[in-house]
């Protein structure tokens, strides 16, 4: 399972700005096998640099930057909630397995040890 660098912080920039940012924070996660998760680009980028006005909420960073992994095309900026529906997702798995694996150790109805 793969791990996370998160930047969960909510100090507001410019696009430029993020794009720099998450380059160095991509590299770090790419060289741990990790996520990159993000808060939306509502939440860090700075109204100052759109005419004064907020954000929607609804649009994510591919809707701003395309920035992806070479080596296999995935986006290399994931959400908060992103993150949180793979982990249950895996958790799921994890459980389907140990239940598989149980199954595979039973042999004529009884456990092996």
């Amino acid at each position: 399972r793969r791990s996370m660098v998160a930047y969960l912080t909510e100090a507001k920039a410019g696009v430029q700005d993020r794009i720099s940012l998450f380059t160095n924070i991509a590299s770090l996660a790419a060289s741990l096998c990790a996520w990159m998760v993000v808060l939306p680009p509502c939440q860090l980028l700075a109204i100052s640099h759109n005419n004064r006005r907020q954000l929607s909420c609804s649009k994510t960073w591919e809707d701003y930057i395309n920035m992806t992994y070479i080596h296999d095309g995935s986006p290399a900026i994931r959400s908060l909630e992103w993150w949180e529906q793979e982990v249950s997702r895996q958790q799921s798995q994890t459980s389907h397995q140990r239940r598989s694996a149980r199954q595979l150790l039973t042999i004529n109805g009884s456990a092996l040890a």
